[in-house]
Protein backbone atom coordinates (compact mmCIF):
# COMPACT_ATOMS: atom_id res chain seq x y z
CA UNK A 1 0.00 0.00 0.00
CA UNK A 2 1.51 3.37 -0.79
CA UNK A 3 0.71 6.72 -0.15
CA UNK A 4 -1.03 8.31 -3.51
CA UNK A 5 -1.34 11.92 -2.69
CA UNK A 6 -4.03 12.14 -5.92
CA UNK A 7 -6.72 10.45 -3.22
CA UNK A 8 -5.78 11.95 -0.20
CA UNK A 9 -7.70 15.94 -0.28
CA UNK A 10 -5.11 18.35 2.03
CA UNK A 11 -6.89 20.97 3.52
CA UNK A 12 -4.44 23.07 5.27
CA UNK A 13 -5.72 24.17 8.32
CA UNK A 14 -4.88 23.60 12.27
CA UNK A 15 -7.37 22.06 14.09
CA UNK A 16 -8.78 23.67 17.51
CA UNK A 17 -8.20 22.13 20.55
CA UNK A 18 -11.48 20.37 21.96
CA UNK A 19 -11.99 20.23 25.72
CA UNK A 20 -14.60 16.95 25.06
CA UNK A 21 -13.99 13.66 26.06
CA UNK A 22 -12.25 11.54 23.24
CA UNK A 23 -14.33 9.33 21.20
CA UNK A 24 -12.10 6.78 20.56
CA UNK A 25 -8.10 6.19 21.84
CA UNK A 26 -5.32 4.26 19.97
CA UNK A 27 -1.75 4.02 19.89
CA UNK A 28 -0.63 7.45 20.42
CA UNK A 29 -3.53 8.93 18.69
CA UNK A 30 -6.87 9.84 20.09
CA UNK A 31 -10.19 10.45 17.72
CA UNK A 32 -12.67 13.78 18.91
CA UNK A 33 -15.84 15.31 17.58
CA UNK A 34 -15.19 18.05 15.58
CA UNK A 35 -18.35 20.55 15.80
CA UNK A 36 -18.33 22.43 12.01
CA UNK A 37 -19.81 25.93 11.72
CA UNK A 38 -22.87 26.15 9.53
CA UNK A 39 -21.42 27.82 6.11
CA UNK A 40 -24.68 30.35 6.13
CA UNK A 41 -26.42 32.73 8.45
CA UNK A 42 -29.81 30.80 8.59
CA UNK A 43 -28.18 27.62 8.98
CA UNK A 44 -25.42 28.15 12.03
CA UNK A 45 -24.64 24.42 12.72
CA UNK A 46 -23.59 21.62 10.08
CA UNK A 47 -22.82 17.80 10.89
CA UNK A 48 -20.44 17.04 13.08
CA UNK A 49 -17.24 15.00 11.87
CA UNK A 50 -14.76 12.78 13.47
CA UNK A 51 -10.32 13.46 13.85
CA UNK A 52 -7.83 11.71 14.14
CA UNK A 53 -4.98 13.34 16.19
CA UNK A 54 -1.92 12.53 18.19
CA UNK A 55 -2.60 12.12 21.68
CA UNK A 56 -2.05 15.71 23.64
CA UNK A 57 -1.55 13.89 26.43
CA UNK A 58 1.16 11.97 25.55
CA UNK A 59 3.17 13.86 23.21
CA UNK A 60 4.60 17.25 23.32
CA UNK A 61 4.87 18.13 19.76
CA UNK A 62 2.26 15.37 17.64
CA UNK A 63 2.71 18.11 14.35
CA UNK A 64 6.43 17.09 14.20
CA UNK A 65 5.83 13.69 14.85
CA UNK A 66 6.78 12.10 11.19
CA UNK A 67 5.84 8.25 11.99
CA UNK A 68 2.60 10.13 12.96
CA UNK A 69 1.85 11.86 9.97
CA UNK A 70 2.93 9.07 7.44
CA UNK A 71 0.63 6.63 9.54
CA UNK A 72 -2.38 9.37 8.92
CA UNK A 73 -1.38 9.75 5.53
CA UNK A 74 -1.72 5.90 4.84
CA UNK A 75 -4.87 5.53 6.31
CA UNK A 76 -6.32 8.32 4.03
CA UNK A 77 -5.27 7.04 1.10
CA UNK A 78 -6.87 3.77 2.11
CA UNK A 79 -10.40 5.64 3.70
CA UNK A 80 -10.26 8.11 0.46
CA UNK A 81 -10.40 5.22 -1.73
CA UNK A 82 -13.46 3.41 -0.06
CA UNK A 83 -17.05 3.90 -1.30
CA UNK A 84 -19.50 2.25 0.97
CA UNK A 85 -22.39 2.84 3.56
CA UNK A 86 -21.19 0.19 5.82
CA UNK A 87 -17.68 2.40 6.11
CA UNK A 88 -16.55 5.62 7.63
CA UNK A 89 -16.63 8.28 5.41
CA UNK A 90 -13.34 9.96 4.40
CA UNK A 91 -13.46 13.74 4.70
CA UNK A 92 -10.21 15.00 4.88
CA UNK A 93 -6.38 15.65 6.05
CA UNK A 94 -5.01 18.51 7.72
CA UNK A 95 -1.60 19.66 6.82
CA UNK A 96 0.50 21.66 9.17
CA UNK A 97 1.81 24.00 6.61
CA UNK A 98 4.78 25.45 8.64
CA UNK A 99 5.66 21.69 8.74
CA UNK A 100 4.82 20.38 5.73
CA UNK A 101 3.17 17.09 7.80
CA UNK A 102 -0.42 15.88 8.23
CA UNK A 103 -1.46 16.58 11.78
CA UNK A 104 -5.10 15.54 11.77
CA UNK A 105 -7.28 13.06 9.53
CA UNK A 106 -11.00 13.69 9.28
CA UNK A 107 -13.89 11.21 9.12
CA UNK A 108 -17.58 11.15 8.82
CA UNK A 109 -18.64 11.05 12.76
CA UNK A 110 -19.82 7.69 13.12
CA UNK A 111 -21.70 7.44 16.48
CA UNK A 112 -20.75 5.54 19.50
CA UNK A 113 -18.50 2.08 19.03
CA UNK A 114 -20.39 -1.27 19.04
CA UNK A 115 -18.40 -1.94 22.19
CA UNK A 116 -19.84 0.85 24.29
CA UNK A 117 -23.11 -0.52 23.57
CA UNK A 118 -22.35 -3.85 24.65
CA UNK A 119 -20.51 -2.43 27.58
CA UNK A 120 -24.08 -0.63 28.73
CA UNK A 121 -25.42 -4.07 28.81
CA UNK A 122 -23.22 -5.02 31.00
CA UNK A 123 -24.23 -5.44 35.02
CA UNK A 124 -22.09 -5.14 38.05
CA UNK A 125 -21.20 -8.57 39.39
CA UNK A 126 -22.53 -9.89 36.15
CA UNK A 127 -20.52 -13.95 35.96
CA UNK A 128 -19.91 -15.66 32.76
CA UNK A 129 -22.02 -18.07 34.43
CA UNK A 130 -24.99 -16.20 34.78
CA UNK A 131 -27.28 -15.08 31.46
CA UNK A 132 -27.60 -11.20 31.48
CA UNK A 133 -30.99 -9.51 32.26
CA UNK A 134 -30.67 -7.37 29.10
CA UNK A 135 -29.18 -9.68 26.12
CA UNK A 136 -29.06 -8.52 23.02
CA UNK A 137 -32.07 -10.35 20.81
CA UNK A 138 -31.43 -12.41 17.86
CA UNK A 139 -32.58 -9.59 15.16
CA UNK A 140 -30.23 -7.11 16.46
CA UNK A 141 -27.43 -9.72 16.55
CA UNK A 142 -27.97 -10.77 13.13
CA UNK A 143 -28.36 -6.99 11.72
CA UNK A 144 -24.73 -6.25 13.10
CA UNK A 145 -23.17 -9.53 12.00
CA UNK A 146 -24.88 -8.74 8.44
CA UNK A 147 -24.15 -5.26 8.30
CA UNK A 148 -20.51 -5.86 8.87
CA UNK A 149 -20.44 -8.74 6.61
CA UNK A 150 -21.54 -6.87 3.60
CA UNK A 151 -19.07 -4.53 5.07
CA UNK A 152 -16.41 -6.86 4.17
CA UNK A 153 -17.38 -8.64 1.24
CA UNK A 154 -16.99 -4.91 -0.54
CA UNK A 155 -13.43 -4.80 1.16
CA UNK A 156 -12.33 -8.15 0.25
CA UNK A 157 -13.74 -8.96 -2.88
CA UNK A 158 -14.11 -5.13 -4.25
CA UNK A 159 -11.36 -3.45 -2.98
CA UNK A 160 -8.86 -6.43 -2.17
CA UNK A 161 -8.30 -5.24 1.30
CA UNK A 162 -8.23 -6.40 4.59
CA UNK A 163 -9.05 -4.61 7.54
CA UNK A 164 -6.66 -5.82 10.02
CA UNK A 165 -7.74 -4.46 13.32
CA UNK A 166 -11.58 -5.62 13.30
CA UNK A 167 -13.19 -5.28 16.93
CA UNK A 168 -16.20 -4.04 18.76
CA UNK A 169 -14.01 -0.79 19.41
CA UNK A 170 -13.35 -0.39 15.60
CA UNK A 171 -17.45 -0.56 14.38
CA UNK A 172 -19.52 2.93 14.99
CA UNK A 173 -23.11 2.66 15.65
CA UNK A 174 -25.58 5.44 14.57
CA UNK A 175 -28.69 5.93 16.43
CA UNK A 176 -31.02 4.20 13.45
CA UNK A 177 -28.90 1.00 14.06
CA UNK A 178 -26.40 1.50 11.57
CA UNK A 179 -23.24 0.32 11.45
CA UNK A 180 -20.48 1.38 9.93
CA UNK A 181 -16.78 0.09 10.06
CA UNK A 182 -13.50 2.06 10.89
CA UNK A 183 -9.62 2.54 11.94
CA UNK A 184 -8.18 1.63 9.13
CA UNK A 185 -4.83 1.99 10.38
CA UNK A 186 -3.66 -1.79 9.97
CA UNK A 187 -5.19 -2.04 6.57
CA UNK A 188 -3.09 -4.35 4.26
CA UNK A 189 -3.43 -5.51 0.20
CA UNK A 190 -5.35 -8.72 -0.70
CA UNK A 191 -3.80 -10.66 -3.71
CA UNK A 192 -4.31 -13.96 -5.52
CA UNK A 193 -7.49 -16.15 -5.24
CA UNK A 194 -6.86 -17.16 -1.91
CA UNK A 195 -6.73 -13.43 -1.30
CA UNK A 196 -3.69 -13.63 1.24
CA UNK A 197 -1.85 -10.80 2.47
CA UNK A 198 1.91 -10.04 1.40
CA UNK A 199 4.21 -12.59 2.26
CA UNK A 200 6.07 -11.01 5.64
CA UNK A 201 3.66 -8.54 5.74
CA UNK A 202 3.03 -7.13 9.73
CA UNK A 203 0.17 -8.27 11.51
CA UNK A 204 -1.21 -5.18 14.01
CA UNK A 205 -4.41 -6.29 14.99
CA UNK A 206 -5.20 -6.70 18.84
CA UNK A 207 -4.57 -10.03 19.97
CA UNK A 208 -8.12 -11.10 21.82
CA UNK A 209 -9.62 -10.39 18.25
CA UNK A 210 -6.97 -12.08 16.28
CA UNK A 211 -7.10 -15.30 14.23
CA UNK A 212 -4.69 -18.29 14.96
CA UNK A 213 -2.90 -17.99 11.66
CA UNK A 214 -2.40 -14.22 12.15
CA UNK A 215 -0.68 -14.88 15.59
CA UNK A 216 1.41 -17.43 15.19
CA UNK A 217 1.96 -17.71 11.13
CA UNK A 218 3.33 -15.27 8.75
CA UNK A 219 0.29 -16.61 6.07
CA UNK A 220 -3.01 -14.37 6.58
CA UNK A 221 -5.73 -13.42 4.52
CA UNK A 222 -9.10 -12.11 4.03
CA UNK A 223 -10.30 -15.09 6.61
CA UNK A 224 -8.37 -13.50 9.52
CA UNK A 225 -10.86 -10.50 9.51
CA UNK A 226 -13.91 -13.14 9.38
CA UNK A 227 -12.21 -14.66 12.85
CA UNK A 228 -11.93 -11.27 13.81
CA UNK A 229 -15.71 -10.95 13.28
CA UNK A 230 -16.40 -14.67 14.79
CA UNK A 231 -14.73 -12.69 18.52
CA UNK A 232 -17.38 -9.56 17.85
CA UNK A 233 -19.96 -12.05 17.61
CA UNK A 234 -19.02 -13.28 20.83
CA UNK A 235 -19.24 -10.68 22.62
CA UNK A 236 -22.94 -9.55 21.50
CA UNK A 237 -23.89 -13.18 22.68
CA UNK A 238 -22.43 -13.38 26.15
CA UNK A 239 -22.04 -9.20 26.57
CA UNK A 240 -18.34 -10.19 27.33
CA UNK A 241 -14.54 -9.99 25.64
CA UNK A 242 -13.16 -13.28 24.24
CA UNK A 243 -11.19 -14.76 26.69
CA UNK A 244 -12.16 -11.59 29.17
CA UNK A 245 -11.85 -13.64 32.45
CA UNK A 246 -8.20 -14.48 31.70
CA UNK A 247 -7.70 -10.88 30.19
CA UNK A 248 -9.15 -9.34 33.43
CA UNK A 249 -7.62 -11.25 35.54
CA UNK A 250 -4.38 -10.96 33.53
CA UNK A 251 -5.44 -6.79 34.18
CA UNK A 252 -5.98 -7.17 37.75
CA UNK A 253 -2.73 -9.38 38.49
CA UNK A 254 -0.81 -6.64 36.81
CA UNK A 255 -2.21 -3.72 38.48
CA UNK A 256 -1.27 -5.82 42.02
CA UNK A 257 1.82 -6.22 40.73
CA UNK A 258 2.41 -2.21 39.89
CA UNK A 259 1.24 -1.30 43.60
CA UNK A 260 3.75 -4.16 45.13
CA UNK A 261 6.63 -3.05 42.86
CA UNK A 262 6.08 0.46 43.48
CA UNK A 263 5.18 -0.08 47.64
CA UNK A 264 8.64 -2.64 48.22
CA UNK A 265 10.55 -1.77 44.50
CA UNK A 266 10.23 -5.43 43.84
CA UNK A 267 8.03 -8.71 43.46
CA UNK A 268 8.59 -11.48 45.17
CA UNK A 269 9.02 -15.10 42.88
CA UNK A 270 6.18 -15.76 43.61
CA UNK A 271 4.41 -13.10 42.81
CA UNK A 272 6.21 -12.98 39.76
CA UNK A 273 5.44 -16.54 39.08
CA UNK A 274 2.26 -15.79 39.20
CA UNK A 275 2.72 -13.35 36.53
CA UNK A 276 3.85 -15.45 34.43
CA UNK A 277 1.43 -18.14 34.49
CA UNK A 278 -1.05 -15.54 33.57
CA UNK A 279 0.48 -14.46 30.64
CA UNK A 280 1.37 -18.14 29.28
CA UNK A 281 -2.48 -19.38 29.76
CA UNK A 282 -3.92 -15.95 27.94
CA UNK A 283 -1.25 -16.65 25.24
CA UNK A 284 -2.41 -20.06 24.90
CA UNK A 285 -5.87 -19.26 24.89
CA UNK A 286 -5.75 -16.52 22.13
CA UNK A 287 -6.42 -17.99 18.80
CA UNK A 288 -8.68 -19.64 19.91
CA UNK A 289 -12.94 -20.06 20.25
CA UNK A 290 -13.67 -18.93 23.64
CA UNK A 291 -16.34 -21.26 25.73
CA UNK A 292 -19.68 -20.55 25.23
CA UNK A 293 -21.10 -19.94 28.66
CA UNK A 294 -23.63 -22.76 29.73
CA UNK A 295 -26.72 -20.61 29.68
CA UNK A 296 -26.30 -19.36 25.99
CA UNK A 297 -28.35 -22.54 24.23
CA UNK A 298 -28.62 -22.77 20.73
CA UNK A 299 -32.48 -22.01 21.15
CA UNK A 300 -34.27 -20.84 18.07
CA UNK A 301 -34.26 -17.13 18.75
CA UNK A 302 -30.42 -17.20 18.53
CA UNK A 303 -29.25 -20.35 16.62
CA UNK A 304 -28.23 -17.92 13.44
CA UNK A 305 -26.07 -16.20 15.70
CA UNK A 306 -24.66 -19.03 17.31
CA UNK A 307 -24.08 -20.72 14.27
CA UNK A 308 -22.08 -17.84 12.67
CA UNK A 309 -19.70 -17.70 15.49
CA UNK A 310 -18.95 -21.15 15.19
CA UNK A 311 -18.83 -21.32 11.72
CA UNK A 312 -16.48 -18.01 11.72
CA UNK A 313 -13.93 -19.28 14.60
CA UNK A 314 -12.64 -22.57 12.77
CA UNK A 315 -9.31 -23.45 13.78
CA UNK A 316 -8.53 -24.10 9.97
CA UNK A 317 -8.96 -20.44 7.76
CA UNK A 318 -9.70 -23.29 4.38
CA UNK A 319 -13.20 -24.15 6.60
CA UNK A 320 -13.73 -20.46 8.37
CA UNK A 321 -17.02 -19.04 6.35
CA UNK A 322 -15.66 -15.58 3.91
CA UNK A 323 -17.77 -13.08 4.10
CA UNK A 324 -19.94 -14.03 0.93
CA UNK A 325 -20.48 -17.46 2.77
CA UNK A 326 -21.28 -15.60 6.02
CA UNK A 327 -24.35 -13.57 4.20
CA UNK A 328 -25.84 -16.46 2.43
CA UNK A 329 -26.18 -17.79 6.25
CA UNK A 330 -27.66 -15.26 7.41
CA UNK A 331 -30.08 -14.95 4.74
CA UNK A 332 -31.00 -18.41 5.16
Amino acid sequence: MSDNSSQVAQLPASLPQQPAKPLGLGTGVEVIRLERPGAHTDSPYRSPWAAKRANPRLAKAPSSDTALAHRLVSEADVLARLKHPGIIGYRGLLIDNSLGVATSLLMQFGGRSLMEAIEERQEEGHGFDQPPTQPFDSEFIVSMATQAAEALRYLHYEQKLMHGDLKSANLLLTDDGRLRMCDFGSALPLSGDALEAPPGAEFRGTELWAAPEALRTDRFGHKADMWSLGMILYELLTLDLPHGDLFLRRADETACSLSVSRASDRLTDEERSIDESLDDLLSSRLGTRPPLPAWLLPSSARCRGLTAFERLTEIDPAVRLSAVQLLQLLAD
